[in-house]
This record gives C-alpha cells, structure tokens and sequence, in this order.
C-alpha cells in the first residue's frame, strides 16, 4: 500500500537520494547539457521542504519513501495562477510499476484543483522513453515540441 503525504524536513536526506538518481540518469543520456549537474549540486531538499511550492512523497507500507513529485503553481503569459508546473517526479527504481508515480501524479493533481488550477504541465526529455509512456498512461498529452540543432 502506497501513503502519499506533504513532504517532512525529515524527509531530505531521501528526496535528495531521489534526486542523485534523477541527476544520473540525465547526465548519461545528455552530458552536452547535463555534465555540470553534479550530484552534490542538486537542489537541497531541506531548503525546498515547507517553501511555497509542493513537495509529496510516496511511503510503502514500511515508511520507507519511495518517490517525490515537486511543482508549484503558476500562471502563463500574465494570466492568474491556473497551472501546476510539475518539476520532477521521482520513483525509486525498485518500486517502479508499483503505482508509486501515479499516486503521487493523483495526489498532485487534487493539490492543484484546491489550488484553482485548471490543468497540469511538466516536461519530460525525449531520452526518457519510459517517463513518457508512464505520463501518457496516466493521460497526459504532448501539448508542444521544442526542437533543437546542435551549431
């Protein structure tokens, strides 16, 4: 069973886990644009826990936190707050197919409609194959492409 709650200042040492796997995996898919991200450089968990923005995470049935998801709310082109902007969704690797990651989406998206927002929107690199069929399972869609050339 999967508990989805607000993140906790005793949670940072492993979201911050979470992130080092996050930061590893964009590194060796992209190193022209991820070389820089150093574990150690990835955002402090303990600064972002209780900031204005959400942070939940995901315990199996032993307490052990097994995913994150972060975003916070915001507006588009000078409309009002209607979006929450997803910035990363974390799942432990051997928990992966468990409903981890689509519990928190859930919990987020309760969160965002309380919020009054009236959609949600995160980006995902095209190397993540498995995040993306992940996201389109869970009903996202492609709402736009960024296209790049290297020059």
């Amino acid at each position: 069973m999967i508990t989805v709650r607000m993140a906790e200042m005793t949670d940072a040492a492993r979201v911050n886990a979470l992130y080092r796997s996050l930061a590893e995996l964009h590194r060796t898919a992209r190193p022209d644009v991820f070389a820089s991200l150093a574990a150690d450089t990835m955002p402090v968990a303990a600064a972002l826990i209780g900031d204005n923005g959400l942070i939940l995470v995901a315990e199996d049935e032993d307490g052990t936190v097994q995913g994150m998801i972060m975003g916070k709310v915001r507006g588009y082109r000078g409309q009002p707050a209607g979006i929450l902007w997803i910035d990363d969704l974390i799942v432990e690797e051997s928990a992966r197919g468990r409903g981890v990651g689509s519990a928190l989406l859930a919990a987020a998206r309760d969160y965002g409609r309380r919020q009054g927002c009236t959609r949600l929107e995160l980006n995902v690199w095209a190397f993540n194959e498995t995040a993306i069929r992940f996201y389109e399972k869970n009903g996202l869609r492609v709402q736009r492409y960024i296209l790049e050339e290297p020059i």
